[in-house]
């Protein structure tokens, strides 16, 4: 009994970051923003809670030359899930860009 309450605290520590992650938004207007309304998607890849990123996103190159768009970073459900059912080994990202 005395090994089973170190155990627990320790499994709740290393549970505290897997279960506290949320879905977070940040947006970006380039120029006065979108002006179209058409959007492109791609995911940004990264390992170890996101501490080494896999590839690079381009939303210059996303947004096709436009001068006026907008870019959103989030984590959505679907992100958060892969990152909790891998451990936070893999943890995407998505990228949107309006124009």
């Amino acid at each position: 009994m005395k090994h089973i309450k170190p155990f627990l605290l320790l499994t709740l520590v290393m549970a505290m970051p897997l279960i506290m992650t949320s879905c977070y938004v940040s947006q970006f207007k380039v120029g006065s923003g979108p002006k179209l309304g058409v959007s492109a998607s791609e995911k940004e890849h990264y390992l170890v809670f996101g501490l080494v990123k896999l590839n690079e996103v381009d939303s210059k190159s996303m947004a096709e030359g436009r001068r006026h768009y907008e870019i959103t970073h989030q984590s959505t459900f679907g992100d958060g899930l892969l990152s909790v059912l891998t451990l936070g080994i893999y943890t995407p990202r998505t990228v949107n860009v309006k124009r």
